[in-house]
């Protein structure tokens, strides 16, 4: 398999979303998204997933971690910021005792603690992407 990474384009990634308000950790995302969402080798069309954890400022002033995860009904060969809604982290992970959640309940407890409540829903696999990155960490 070919590794299509170019540091010049990271670079292009880097400084364009910076001056849209986003950070590297969402630029270089959305590149590797991007890079995974184009090959029909790795990932179906509008399939996939992928996820970055960072800071983000709410609304408050205040600074969240948060899980930016592929919204549903986003292509990863064309994504953007906006398709990898934020999801407060602390709150999930506040969950991650829980014995059983249903999708429904999961989906909503992850609306309830986006950062933008306009944002598409989050990928339900969030919990378990989540508490999989913690633990790795």
């Amino acid at each position: 398999m070919k590794n299509n990474w170019s540091n010049s384009e990271a670079k292009r990634y880097i400084k364009k979303y910076q001056k849209l308000g986003h950070s590297k950790d969402m630029a270089l995302r959305v590149y590797t998204t991007r890079l995974l969402g184009r090959n029909s080798e790795l990932v179906l069309h509008g399939g996939g997933n992928t996820s970055v954890k960072t800071s983000i400022k709410d609304i408050d002033g205040k600074n969240y971690d948060v899980l930016c995860v592929k919204g549903s009904g986003w292509d990863m060969a064309e994504i953007e910021p906006a398709g990898l809604p934020a999801v407060k982290l602390n709150p999930l992970l506040a969950l991650k005792n829980k014995r059983y959640l249903s999708d429904e309940v999961m989906v909503a407890y992850q609306k309830r603690n986006l950062i933008d409540i306009k944002s598409p829903n989050p990928s339900v696999e969030t919990f378990f992407t989540c508490i999989f990155t913690i633990q790795i960490c």
